[in-house]
């Protein structure tokens, strides 16, 4: 009666026990050293629109912007695309209390940054039918769009029909 002894030979155990050692120890490097930090951060906030029409004889609308919370957001700045977009940030807003803080390190000082903490509210006038308000958010020096509205005629004050 011949035995064979089937089962794995030394040499490719020992390669898939090295094999195995390195990955752990690539995962472990990685989480020592903060490789898997590179993920980067968003700035993030919460914040309310509420429009109304104008009724003073030019077909238009306010919209007041309220920051709720800047959750990790250094500040908010809106922007105005479509028919208002031209207009000068300082010419058609207001703040309901005091002006946004913009002497903190990385606040741009510039009129359409309306926050720079919780609370803070602008009001924006003289806003037409179809603009669209783009709130973006600093974090770090980096902006991104935080959200966006669009200024519509849903009730038809300001129709033709």
């Amino acid at each position: 009666m011949i035995r064979r002894n089937k089962g794995v030979s030394p040499v490719i155990g020992v390669i898939l026990m090295v094999a195995v050692t390195v990955i752990i120890a690539a995962l472990v490097a990685g989480f020592v050293f903060g490789l898997t930090d590179q993920l980067d951060e968003e700035p993030d906030a919460t914040v309310q629109f509420d429009q109304e029409a104008d009724f003073d004889g030019d077909e238009d609308y306010n919209v007041q912007i309220s920051a709720s919370s800047l959750d990790n957001a250094d500040y908010l700045r809106f922007d105005i695309v479509g028919p208002s977009s031209g207009d000068d940030p300082s010419d058609i807003t207001d703040y309901v209390g005091d002006e946004p803080d913009r002497s903190e390190s990385g606040v741009p000082d510039e009129d359409d940054v309306f926050a720079t903490s919780s609370g803070d509210v602008v009001y924006i006038e003289e806003l037409e039918d179809g603009d669209e308000i783009q709130v973006y958010g600093g974090l770090d020096g980096d902006e991104s769009v935080i959200t966006t509205y669009t200024v519509e005629d849903v009730q038809g004050f300001f129709s033709d029909g």
